[in-house]
């Protein structure tokens, strides 16, 4: 049996209320902050083993918590920076990581034994640019222990983690689908709505000619990254194109979309980063992935062709689209959110669950090993998936094509037949997602690796 206490300073957070609010105001927190209970619904002893852990919530704490426990202070960092760590091992904090830094000293101060640090971001993969500021953590605070984790992982850009980070003792990095309870969270028991809409059964004014329209494949893509631009210079250029697929692609360095941006208010503070999105993707292509010339004129075209907008009435809707566009494909085509790094799983890979659709993803590696270890179907014994292994982007995303080609080669009966046989599994997801089964065995999974993370 193993005790935590979950400690916070004030009410759920370490944070006052009015500095949560002020914050949340100038953007450091991408989502509205949930307590870590709450988040992973540890208050129902059905979401995790409780013949093996036991948890007891201290709010306000005044240095009294119960003994013999690990004393768990969880800060969830989410969408904003804690510094911007540069070469030669700098780094700056940025003015929530001065913030952090001074609430880590607070609790610090409270002497409890077992103290333990979460430091996690519930919307994001964890960043690789506080490296260097955890190094200086862990050396100041070396008897305190530091669980760092995220729903994946980005690039460690500099080398910082592989270099000096790991080499601390009292630091752990620890993985989670995070996105998976927040998103479950509020759209499941909330029913806030929020990311997915999972009763818009009819398309809006903007997309009507898609009422009646089926395919074997769906793909959207609201915005550019390197795997979203080679995606679309393949089912754009190669084989049978788009004749078989529902295709969106919101993004466009042609200077007819950049000047609809920039002239419309409600968008014009997109441009700027859309257009670093899709020249960072550009860069990446070019820097990380050994292309030929024919591919790199190819991907040039693609992205100065025109877009393909079915979903989206422009660059500031953040909706998604509810069943309707599900009903015009058998199959969803997922790019993933990031491209590089490891095992991010976010609400791309959700749409299709909710809306009972067998789905192909594709982006970092780790993808389907995640979904797996949640009890998630990932359809490995209907079409070939094991491209998520392969080292390179390209090399997944040319896997990805190749799949989605021998789907391609199915007759229309047998094609029918495939998706008859993927009911079972299709039926399966929504349960494990809608029900929050899934919970089960991801927090099984975190709770054991903190645990070992403190002995």
């Amino acid at each position: 049996m193993k005790n935590i206490n979950l400690v916070y300073l004030n009410n759920g957070f370490q944070f006052t209320d009015e500095v949560i609010e002020h914050h949340n105001k100038i953007g450091w927190l991408g989502r509205e902050p949930l307590p870590l209970e709450i988040l992973c619904q540890l208050t129902s002893h059905t979401t995790y083993d409780n013949t093996k852990y036991t948890f007891n919530i201290v709010h306000n704490l005044n240095g009294e918590v119960p003994t013999n426990a690990i004393n768990l202070f969880p800060i969830d960092f989410q969408s904003f920076p804690i510094s911007y760590e540069g070469h030669g091992q700098s780094y700056t904090l940025s003015d929530f990581g001065k913030l952090i830094d001074e609430k880590i000293k607070e609790c610090v101060s409270f002497n409890l034994p077992n103290t333990v640090f979460l430091m996690y971001t519930s919307t994001e993969p964890y960043f690789f640019d506080a490296n260097m500021y955890f190094v200086k953590l862990a050396e100041q605070y070396p008897d305190i222990k530091f669980i760092l984790s995220g729903s994946g992982e980005t690039e460690d850009y500099f080398g910082n983690y592989e270099e000096h980070l790991k080499q601390k003792t009292n630091v752990s990095k620890i993985h989670k689908l995070w996105y998976l309870d927040r998103v479950h969270y509020i759209t499941s028991i909330l029913q806030k709505g929020t990311h997915v809409d999972l009763n818009q059964i009819a398309p809006p004014e903007h997309a009507k000619d898609y009422k009646d329209v089926t395919n074997r494949f769906l793909l959207t893509m609201r915005n550019c990254r390197s795997h979203r631009l080679l995606i679309s210079y393949y089912m754009e250029s190669k084989g049978e194109k788009l004749e078989d697929v529902t295709y969106s692609r919101n993004f466009s360095l042609s200077p007819n979309f950049l000047s609809k941006i920039t002239s419309n208010p409600d968008t014009k503070e997109e441009f700027p980063y859309h257009v670093h999105l899709m020249t960072t993707a550009m860069h990446d292509l070019l820097l990380k992935e050994k292309l030929t010339e024919k591919e790199v004129t190819g991907i040039t075209h693609t992205m100065y062709s025109r877009p393909h907008v079915i979903d989206l009435k422009d660059l500031n809707d953040r909706g998604v689209p509810g069943p309707w566009l599900y009903d015009t494909g058998f199959i969803a085509l997922i790019p993933g959110g990031e491209p590089y790094g490891y095992g991010y799983v976010d609400e791309k890979q959700m749409f299709p669950m909710y809306f009972k659709t067998p789905f192909i993803t594709v982006g970092c590696k780790g993808l389907y090993e995640e979904l797996e270890k949640l009890n998630f179907k990932t359809f490995g014994e209907y079409w070939d998936i094991t491209f998520n292994q392969a080292d390179t982007l390209k090399e997944r995303v040319q896997g990805f094509y190749n799949t989605i080609c021998d789907l391609r080669n199915l007759t229309d009966t047998e094609f029918a037949q495939l998706v008859h046989r993927l009911e079972n599994d299709v039926s399966h997801n929504y349960k494990n997602l809608t029900t929050g089964r899934f919970r089960y065995p991801s927090n099984n999974n975190f709770l054991e690796e903190l645990v070992n993370a403190c002995s």
